[in-house]
């Protein structure tokens, strides 16, 4: 056909043409075609979905009646509903609706449809797979099945629980196969129709869908759903009015079991609250609104929605440098509008940074917002010294921040330019110029602790010999007696390593036994063999842990030799890196057999023996595996869990047996610890009230120092006390408790792994918690308890602000709550005491190599990279080095005859009150000789100086360095193990590394001025025949 042969609108070809004539809508026609292709096929889906593709049906005109009768699962196929009546073959059904309805006529109903069938997932996700491969070639379709499924949804009243359930389900289905283009608004704003949403059906069957739809997909995808359904910030409207509150949202879907989407809505609340104060306050600010009303407003909005401080300050800070008039690319004008802003709102800031905590994140936010932010790329060290002189941040924040917050390394702030970072740093020398000297602390000192020493060992596993497991319950038996052995000296002396001996002859008859009593003190072996004598030769010797309580020295190895044992247990390896290994290697190097439990005895009744051991030495333990003391923490309470009425009044909640057992737990450690607000309301003396013993170092943590100035902790005549706050904290308060013996401590940022970190230091193996809920709380959080001891007493008290033992830990469900491990029961007189641990003792066992490949640190030998060589506890790296090492010393007494003294520490004590003529002088000069250990001579030294110092000879200042010359000299030429492993550190400098003894020691920041570490070097110089001009005369006064 040409172009002059193209037929127009009146041509012939146009009108003779054959019309096809409309067939008569028959929806019911079309659900039998339907139904019949069914029928044809068994029911199998995969023919009928292939039938279906391949027919001549209209789709695109009965798609409505196609999903509704397509999704009956035919499998009873002699069961056919009346075409009379027929509105819809429903898919859910399984029957004809009536006009107008989803209801089917009563009568017949298929019972294999969505709402006859069982409601399990399996049978009903067969249809949805179904419909999924018709949408792939008719994607057209989707609208009818989103018509259909908002009919359903629409009507839900007409359907029965379970009914309604089998819906759910389906629809949770569909979209969790995503069935291609179907919109979430389809299932969710038919259901807030207000009759279903009252009546509570929407609720159930949204619950049911929710439910359903996480079980193969996550909360994330749950979440993007609500989101396209336009229902996320909107979830409450699925609740009936009357219980349309956060509340019953968090208390529904909690016993439904989805906690997640409570916590997501936690989450939302906590941001739409946020955002709402960020709105309001911009409003506010750019409307220059007096700042009090602001302050005012702020503090409202903060209380009424519970917004954590943290979170405030960052809020302040975003909407402070939003509502900033920003000049493009200009710097100045930029670094000008943002310090005018920090200037003219520095009291709002001021006023919710209120501790160092807060300050150190807002200066973090400032650092982020000028990493990220071009327009105040460098301005970050100006802003931060204009935040500096407005009051906002302190000296001791930005000092913390410069130490350690420019160091990135696994924290997450920003890395500094090296632009920010100089300016910053020129900063940090302006603030350190210009700020008093006693708000420093010392960075560049010599006197810097070197790395932690890593002993090479071999990663070869030991083999365990078969010939020895056996039960082995006499060897158990008598390594469990060691432990109890070792516990005996636990509340009179002070925390140490526990060792116990049992040494028992060939016929297994106790020859002797014997436990160590003190830090500096004859070994519990050598005790052991000298009260065995010949009974010693071929006996068995049973330890509760490897011999080493004091670092280089041998004393415990050698009795056992010399003493002709010929089998040693020990119950576990020594936990100290630098003693592990040392004890077992030497005594089997002379020939001895060394069994070790857990290595070379292995069965159950072994186990629960090292258990024993292990349990004896935890704080050792711990010690050996972090660098925080063991930490117990202890309250009283009544059965509804309250340490005091509402009043604050606590005395007393537990009973006298229990406050006595108490007074032992406090004995067996180094110090009680309680917080300022404990010192307010109880005044306690916490004390041990037993006649002698160990009476431990009472710490108060305490912030802002906010303190009595009369308390019974600062009365210093039984026992002292150590004050540890926030650097800067009430200077004159400060002063009167110095004025009073009261040590005090300062920290930059105080909390409670910064002060246990420092008491590790100072040597504390134990720490005894005390305090109440809210220092607790910091405590747990900050992971230094370990275990805890509650006493729960028969009573009840109520009260709604009736403290509890433990505040705010940041958890908002029961599966959150801390477990306590090894769990025990006890009565107390009326009492329940229930103790556990809550966090397990480090496992020490993977850590010990081969039995035949052990290495440990030899004293004679230095490993030290550094120069330097600290010491300070004997059972520390080169303990011999301390006047507490358990050598005793010959030293002539004014007569010229010579008198032995147990320790270089006995002999100094008691060398403050010699040629005094006062007969408590005298006394106490021998009771300081007779003094069992080290430890105690000096406690009765240092207590006779403070009480009576009218009674230290006037002289002692000049000649004190001089004592303890000719102690160190007699005690390091008396022993040569002792002289050999001081001349082994040649060529390093010794500091004592005490924290807290300015004199002898190093001091806590390397300034002390550590004359105990010079006279060691002046001493080995001679030695070695040297002569130093380093080295001050031991005489020169100070």
């Amino acid at each position: 056909m040409n172009s002059k042969e193209r037929p127009t609108l009146g041509g012939t070809r146009i009108k003779t043409r054959k019309r096809n004539i409309a067939a008569p809508l028959d929806p019911a026609a079309f659900a039998d075609a339907v139904v019949q292709i069914y029928l044809d096929n068994a029911g199998d889906l995969e023919l009928v979905a292939k039938n279906i593709e391949s027919s001549d049906l209209n789709f695109s005109r009965y798609g409505d009646t196609f999903f509704e009768a397509s999704q009956i699962q035919l499998r009873n196929f002699s069961m056919r509903t009346p075409v009379d009546g027929f509105e819809m073959q429903v898919v859910f059904t399984g029957g004809r609706t009536q006009p107008g309805t989803t209801k089917p006529d009563e009568g017949e109903r298929h019972p294999y449809s969505i709402i006859e069938c069982e409601p399990k997932r399996e049978v009903i996700l067969p249809s949805v797979i179904y419909i999924q491969k018709i949408l792939r070639r008719r994607p057209f379709l989707i609208k009818n099945l989103e018509n259909v499924m908002q009919k359903f949804l629409q009507s839900l009243e007409l359907f029965e629980e379970n009914e309604r359930k089998k819906l759910a389900i389906f629809t949770a289905l569909a979209f969790s196969q995503k069935l291609s283009g179907l919109p979430p608004e389809t299932v969710f704003q038919p259901l807030l129709k207000d009759n279903l949403v009252a009546k509570g059906l929407v609720l159930s069957f949204i619950t049911d869908f929710f439910k359903e739809y996480l079980i193969d997909n996550s909360l994330d995808d749950l979440i993007s759903i609500l989101k396209r359904g336009k229902v996320e910030d909107n979830l409450l409207e699925f609740f009936p009015p009357t219980k349309r509150s956060n509340e019953s949202f968090s208390e529904h879907f909690s016993k439904e079991g989805l906690v997640a989407l409570v916590e997501y809505n936690e989450k939302k609340i906590f941001e739409v609250k946020l955002k709402e104060m960020k709105s309001a306050l911009t409003t506010q600010i750019t409307e220059e609104v007096d700042i009090s009303e602001v302050i005012e407003n702020v503090k409202v909005r903060v209380r009424d929605a519970k917004l954590p401080d943290i979170e405030v300050v960052r809020v302040l800070w975003d909407v402070l440098m939003d509502a900033v008039q920003w000049s493009g690319k200009n710097q100045q004008q930029n670094a000008n509008s943002a310090l005018r802003q920090v200037k003219t709102w520095a009291e709002l800031l001021n006023t919710f940074c209120t501790t160092g905590k807060l300050e150190l994140e807002l200066m973090y936010k400032v650092q982020m917002q000028c990493y990220e932010d071009a327009k105040l790329m460098k301005l970050f060290p100006e802003i931060i010294r204009s935040l500096y002189e407005q009051d906002v941040l302190a000296e001791d924040t930005i000092l913390h921040w410069f130490r350690k917050g420019t160091n990135t390394k696994g924290s997450r702030q920003p890395p500094l330019s090296s632009g920010m970072f100089n300016a910053t740093r020129d900063l940090h020398v302006h603030l350190v110029r210009d700020w008093p000297h006693h708000c420093l602390r010392i960075e560049n000192h010599p006197l810097v602790r070197p790395a932690s020493i890593i002993c090479k060992c071999m990663a070869k596993a030991s083999s365990h010999s078969t010939s020895n497991n056996g039960p082995h319950a006499f060897d158990a038996a008598f390594v469990r007696r060691a432990a109890v052995l070792a516990d005996k000296s636990a509340g009179l002396t002070s925390p140490h390593p526990n060792f116990g001996c049992v040494i028992t002859t060939p016929t297994g008859a106790v020859a002797s036994e014997a436990y160590l009593y003190a830090q500096g003190t004859t070994p519990a072996e050598a005790q052991a063999v000298a009260a065995a004598g010949e009974l010693c030769r071929g006996a068995t010797a049973y330890l509760n842990m490897e011999p080493g309580d004091c670092h280089g020295d041998h004393a415990a190895v050698s009795a056992l030799v010399q003493g002709g044992v010929k089998r040693v247990v020990i119950g576990m390896r020594n936990p100290l890196q630098h003693l592990r290994g040392n004890a077992v290697r030497a005594l089997r190097s002379q020939g001895l057999q060394v069994d070790l439990l857990g290595e070379d005895l292995t069965s159950k009744v072994m186990e629960d023996a090292q258990k024993a051991c292990i349990l004896v030495n935890a704080p050792l333990i711990c010690r050996a595996a972090s660098r925080v003391p063991f930490s117990v923490l202890k309250y009283a309470m009544t059965l509804d869990g309250k340490i005091a009425a509402s009043s604050g009044h606590a005395s007393w909640i537990s009973s006298k047996q229990s406050r006595n057992l108490v007074f032992e737990l406090r004995g067996r450690s180094d110090a009680v610890i309680v917080g300022g607000n404990t010192v307010r309301k109880d005044n306690p003396r916490l004390t041990a009230r037993h006649g002698g013993g160990h009476m431990p170092i009472r710490i108060v943590m305490s912030q802002t120092l906010n303190l009595p100035e009369e308390a019974n902790l600062w009365d210093m005549s039984e026992v002292s006390t150590i004050v540890v706050t926030q650097r800067g904290a009430r200077r004159s308060l400060q002063k009167l408790l110095a004025s009073k013996g009261v040590e005090v401590v300062e920290f930059d940022i105080l909390n409670p792994r910064d002060v246990m970190e420092y008491f590790h230091d100072r040597g504390y193996l134990s720490i005894f918690w005390e305090c109440g809920g809210t220092l607790a709380a910091a405590a747990i959080s900050s992971g230094v308890i370990h275990k805890v001891y509650a006493f729960v007493a028969p009573k009840i008290i109520g009260g709604k602000n009736a403290p509890t033992p433990v505040g705010e830990l940041g958890m908002v469900e029961m599966s959150q709550a801390l477990n306590l491990i090894d769990v025990c029961y006890e009565q107390v007189g009326p009492d329940m005491l229930i103790s556990g641990f809550l966090q397990p003792l480090p496992d020490i066992l993977p850590t010990i190599p081969s039995l035949d490949e052990t290495y440990a640190v030899d004293p004679t030998v230095s490993p030290y990279e550094s120069s330097i060589i600290f010491f300070y506890k004997t059972w520390d790296p080169y303990g011999a080095l301390s006047n507490f090492s358990p050598h005793p010393i010959q030293m002539p007494d004014e007569n010229g005859d010579n008198v032995t003294w147990l320790s270089v520490e006995h002999y100094y004590q008691a060398h403050k009150f010699i040629g005094m003529d006062d007969t408590l002088a005298r006394d106490s000069i021998e009771k300081i000789k007779s003094a069992k250990s080290p430890e105690e001579a000096a406690k009765i030294g240092r207590s006779m100086q403070r009480k009576r110092p009218d009674l230290v000879r006037p002289d002692w200042d000049n000649i004190k360095i001089d004592v303890m010359y000719r102690a160190l000299k007699c005690k390091f030429s008396t022993y040569p193990h002792l002289n050999t492993m001081l001349l082994s550190t040649t060529g390093s400098v010794l500091v004592e590394a005490s924290p807290h003894d300015l004199f002898w020691g190093g001091g806590r920041d390397g300034e002390g001025l550590n004359y105990l570490g010079r006279l060691l070097m002046k001493l080995r110089s001679e030695f070695l025949g040297e002569s130093s001009s380093s080295c001050e005369s031991p005489s020169i006064a100070v």
